[in-house]
C-alpha cells in the first residue's frame, strides 16, 4: 500500500467510505478522482488570489462572483458568509507565508 500524506485534502471531503477505502488501498481511478479534486481546489485558490491581488475585489465581492456563476439564488446568506470566511483565510495564508 503507498502511503497517504497526512495533509492529502481529498480524504477530508465528505467522501462515501466505499471511496475512502479506494483511495487508501491506492485505487488508481480513486486516485485519478482525488487528482482532480485537488486541481480544482488549487484552481479555486489561484482564482482568489488573483481576484484579490489583481483585480481588487474585497472577500465579499469575491463569494459573490462565485456564487454569479451558480446562478441566482443558488446560496444561502449562510453559505455565503463561510466562503467569505474561507477567502479571509486563503488571502490570510498568503499573506503569512
Amino acid at each position: 500500500m503507498e502511503k497517504i500524506s497526512v495533509d492529502f485534502e481529498y480524504l477530508t471531503t465528505d467522501l462515501p467510505s466505499w471511496e475512502r477505502n479506494k483511495v487508501i488501498n491506492g485505487d488508481e481511478e480513486a486516485r485519478k478522482r482525488a487528482d482532480a479534486f485537488r486541481e480544482a481546489v488549487g484552481n479555486f485558490i489561484r482564482e482568489i488570489e488573483q481576484l484579490y491581488y489583481l483585480d481588487n475585489k474585497e472577500p465579499g465581492e469575491i463569494a459573490d462572483h462565485f456564487f454569479r456563476q451558480q446562478g441566482p439564488a443558488a446560496y444561502t446568506p449562510e453559505e455565503r458568509q463561510e466562503l467569505i470566511e474561507y477567502v479571509e483565510r486563503v488571502i490570510r495564508s498568503k499573506l503569512n507565508k
